[in-house]
């Protein structure tokens, strides 16, 4: 039985953390779909894609953190994560913005990740993705 989506969404910023470029490979599902907060309207699509397009891209970054702070299981699969993303851009920018993310999962492997700058605009996404059970804010 796969785990909790709050204890696989803590394993993947752990990995994140760690800049574990082998776990990461390993952890994300071979159709997994990004649409990162960091970059508003871009999708990544695929393992390879996810993995070489956007974390070879990030991780080179000064400063990259993803900073996750709070997890809310919207169903077995799927939860939202509160956090912020730190970066020094290519032009020298230091970021430090707001960012919630719907994560799901199939089995033990990352799925998806959507990226929002607010907990309202994750939150209508959320709804979409769990099939409107997430519509309340179940962290409020």
């Amino acid at each position: 039985m796969p785990e909790a989506a709050s204890v696989l969404a803590r394993r993947f910023f752990a990995l994140l953390e760690s800049k574990d470029h082998k776990g990461l490979d390993a952890f994300l599902h071979a159709d997994v779909v990004f649409a990162p907060a960091m970059f508003p309207g871009r999708l990544y699509e695929g393992h390879d894609e996810v993995l070489q397009g956007f974390y070879e891209l990030v991780f080179s970054l000064p400063a990259y953190r993803p900073e996750a702070s709070r997890f809310t299981d919207l169903a077995p699969d799927a939860v939202l994560v509160d956090g912020r993303i730190h970066f020094v851009d290519e032009r020298g920018s230091l970021h430090d913005k707001s960012a919630c993310w719907v994560m799901t999962f199939g089995g033990d492997q990352l799925l998806s990740l959507r990226g929002k700058g607010s907990r309202a605009e994750a939150l209508k996404l959320a709804a979409d993705v769990t099939g409107g059970s997430a519509a309340a804010d179940p962290g409020a």
